[in-house]
């Protein structure tokens, strides 16, 4: 993120066995087709503990979750598997 300068990065904070999160990851993966711009990341909270402990820190308390960060500030959030919403936030802010 400190990294991306004035980029906007979306970072989708997902499970192993999240149903709704598996769901999304079509969405996401062709949203970073459509916006080559911005910078898609993705957090796999179960694959390991400093993955774990980002999620905590950043206040993950369910997923999925798409954070928005420009400038290096989170600028928005979108929790659920609300493709709509995701879309949307990212129209607005890309």
């Amino acid at each position: 993120i400190a990294g991306a300068d004035d980029a906007l990065v979306i970072v989708d904070y997902s499970t192993t066995w999240c149903g709704p999160c598996k769901v999304m990851e079509p969405k996401f993966v062709e949203l970073s087709d459509q916006y080559g711009s911005a910078i898609f990341l993705k957090v796999i909270g179960d694959s390991c503990p400093e993955a774990s402990s980002l999620m905590k820190r950043e206040g993950v308390r369910s997923v999925p979750a798409f954070h928005f960060w420009k400038g290096g500030k989170k600028i928005d959030v979108v929790n659920g598997a609300n493709t709509e919403a995701l879309t949307q936030s990212l129209k607005k802010h890309a």
